[in-house]
């Protein structure tokens, strides 16, 4: 096996067991939380704070307009959601995060992290500080791959 084979093939693991690990925490979040699998993934759309319309919340999440309107209106209910009418064009509603929803989000945030915290643990010091320098460089060189360069 080539050099470059063998990180390849650790990436594809490491890529592995945390895509294993958020996939089973999302779900877990969602259901302790009495939220459906879209209504987590509504709130984390939300959450990046921009202002958002029933239709925009449809196409992120691959369902009618019609569809996306019947959760949002679950998780306004909730109080996980307010619906605001833009005052520019009244006939349109942008939907926001109240503190609730945030306040869910910050939480799934600390509970989907928790696994690079446990893993930091098992780290002593010099392995920590080997792949904090190795993690810099991938961090370094992924930002052209995202980048399209």
């Amino acid at each position: 096996m080539t050099a470059s084979q063998g990180l390849i093939d650790a990436f594809r693991q490491i890529a592995s067991s945390y895509s294993r690990y958020t996939t089973d925490s999302f779900f877990r979040f969602a259901k302790s939380n009495e939220l459906s699998p879209s209504q987590l993934g509504t709130l984390l759309h939300l959450s990046k704070g921009e202002a958002h319309g029933i239709a925009d919340v449809g196409d992120r999440m691959f369902v009618t307009s019609a569809a996306a309107s019947q959760m949002i209106d679950r998780l306004v209910q909730a109080g996980m959601v307010e619906r605001r009418v833009d005052e520019e064009d009244r006939r349109a509603k942008h939907i926001g995060l109240t503190d609730k929803g945030a306040k869910t989000i910050e939480e799934f945030g600390r509970e989907r992290q928790a696994w690079i915290r446990e893993l930091a643990k098992k780290l002593d010091e010099g392995e920590t500080r080997i792949l904090q320098s190795a993690l810099e460089i991938v961090i370094e060189k992924s930002k052209d791959i995202r980048q399209g360069a």
